[in-house]
């Protein structure tokens, strides 16, 4: 399928981006072990995060195949930064955007525009990325939840601003026993 001239547009501004604004500075970061949040923020105000999101929550609306686009010329450079457009795009913010309602809109909008930072926790030590064996629980008590358990392999774990965080709500039952839910990180 050929490309429109707006994906065209788009992945010509990512691949300049990635050439000019990431390759200068990767080895400075992998030696450092640091993450660039000031480049998050960046391609955030590009619109990178929020290609497959409508306008209303921050997105421009271009569409998956735009997002599939940058994902490529920015992995193209830093293949790192590939993890960003999974948890501040399609598999954190899009999982908020599509289950979590209207009222978590300013919630996908800082993920969308590169202000927070997202995270994903589904693996789990006995479950690996089995949906249906994860363990962890989470217990209605008054107020909201408590979940209790453990995940691993949570990409921005460290620094992450919002993660939405799979656990079982219904032990007896399997897959239908599960629920997502949005835990905010502890900042002082």
């Amino acid at each position: 399928m050929k490309l429109t001239a707006e994906e065209i547009q788009i992945q010509e501004v990512a691949r300049r981006y990635a050439r000019e604004r990431i390759a200068p500075v990767v080895e400075q970061y992998e030696s450092l072990g640091t993450f660039p949040l000031e480049m998050v923020l960046e391609m955030g105000e590009y619109g990178f995060f929020g290609a497959a999101f409508p306008e209303d929550v921050g997105g421009t609306g271009a569409g998956y195949r735009a997002h599939a686009l940058i994902v490529e010329e920015i992995a193209a450079v830093w293949s790192s930064l590939r993890a960003l457009f999974n948890t501040n795009g399609l598999t954190g913010a899009m999982t908020i955007y599509r289950h979590g309602g209207s009222r978590w809109y300013d919630c996908v909008k800082k993920l969308v525009k590169g202000e927070w930072i997202g995270a994903f926790a589904l693996t789990e030590p006995g479950a690996g990325s089995d949906v249906a064996s994860i363990s962890l629980r989470a217990e209605k008590v008054e107020g909201g939840y408590v979940l209790n358990g453990t995940k691993i392999w949570i990409s921005h774990a460290p620094i992450f601003d919002v993660a939405v965080v799979f656990a079982r709500t219904d032990p007896a039952r399997r897959k239908e026993g599960l629920s997502a839910f949005i835990v905010f990180s502890q900042t002082e």
